[in-house]
């Protein structure tokens, strides 16, 4: 993964957390019934590092951090529902079904084995 030197475009500083953050990471669309997108959102960025071993056969000691970041083959890490500034604005969208599509590494700008399994979608009902 480049760092914020090699690349400053793809960073932003957190004064907050006292870190880089990679943008871009994910993106998210919310689609219609015959796949227009009708929304869409972003995390603002992210720090990459290792922070849960998955694969028992890779490193058993983390080794990316928020001040060298990346994630280790066999590694993710976890962004859960309640971290700020994931979202898509929903307003004004009427009540039905839609398809909630989201793509980690939408610029291939990370360097990955396989880009083909990076979007997954998911359908959720917006009520009144």
């Amino acid at each position: 993964m480049p760092t914020p030197q090699e690349r400053p475009d793809l960073f932003e500083f957190q004064e907050c957390h006292g870190h880089f953050h990679f943008l871009g990471f994910a993106r998210y669309r919310l689609l219609n019934n015959i796949g227009e997108e009708v929304a869409a959102g972003r995390k603002v960025s992210f720090c990459l590092e290792d922070i849960l071993r998955w694969d028992p056969s890779s490193p058993q000691n983390s080794f990316y951090t928020c001040d060298h970041q990346g994630i280790q083959a066999g590694w993710s890490d976890v962004y859960d529902g309640g971290l700020p500034g994931q979202w898509i604005d929903v307003t004004g969208l009427p009540a039905g079904v839609y398809t909630l599509e989201v793509t980690m590494n939408p610029d291939q700008v990370l360097e990955e084995s396989d880009y083909t399994n990076n979007t997954t979608t998911i359908e959720v009902e917006l009520t009144d």
